[in-house]
């Protein structure tokens, strides 16, 4: 598991994604939660949007997972 630092209370999914370098760009977020290969906290995620939180984690089948980690928490 890799943690993934943020400095502001939320980040989006989508921006969660290219900052770990699933993909380049935010649009492209689309396609991996219409695949169903993306969990937060082991549910299935379908918003590219959803705000994720310090101690949240995401994972995407075959490619990783990641903790949200807030600086300074």
């Amino acid at each position: 598991m890799q943690d993934v630092k943020i400095n502001t209370e939320t980040i989006q999914l989508c921006q969660m994604l290219k900052i770990a370098g699933v993909i380049d760009s935010g649009g492209q977020a689309r396609f991996l939660l219409e695949d169903g290969i993306v969990f937060l906290n082991g549910n299935q995620e379908t918003a590219k949007r959803r705000q994720l939180r310090d101690g949240d984690v995401v994972e995407v089948k075959g490619k990783g997972v990641w903790r949200i980690v807030k600086q300074g928490a």
